[in-house]
């Protein structure tokens, strides 16, 4: 079975992601990690790259689907193999984003529905 290690995100749907990252950024101290042209990332805690709320600009989703939140793993190919044994709807395959293609993931969908990440957890 996919381990689970920490929630690595919570995603929020925002109509201006960069105004929205700006008021939780000045009004509770949470630090930008990450900027471009459809998410705010910003840091919850002192553990870096954990615990993010990432805002997504609504233009940039499809259907107006969002996950609801993202899950760290050890191993992604491990996940997608199990979340592809339980016969659960798959999103997406493995794909990568960021600057430097850091971010591995996939999405999807629980036995109600929601739409949730699992994300390769950093090094």
């Amino acid at each position: 079975m996919a381990e689970f290690l920490y929630v690595d995100n919570v995603f929020i749907k925002s109509k201006n992601h960069k105004k929205l990252a700006e008021f939780y950024t000045q009004n509770f101290s949470l630090p930008l990690a990450y900027s471009d042209d459809c998410v705010e990332r910003l840091q919850v805690g002192t553990q870096k790259d954990r615990a993010m709320l990432t805002f997504v600009s609504e233009d940039m989703l499809v259907d107006s689907q969002l996950s609801t939140f993202g899950v760290a793993v050890k191993d992604i190919d491990v996940a997608y193999k199990e979340v592809t044994k339980m016969n659960l709807h798959r999103d997406t395959h493995i794909r990568r984003m960021g600057p430097n293609l850091e971010y591995i993931f996939f999405n999807f969908r629980d036995p109600d529905g929601n739409l949730v990440t699992l994300v390769q957890a950093p090094e």
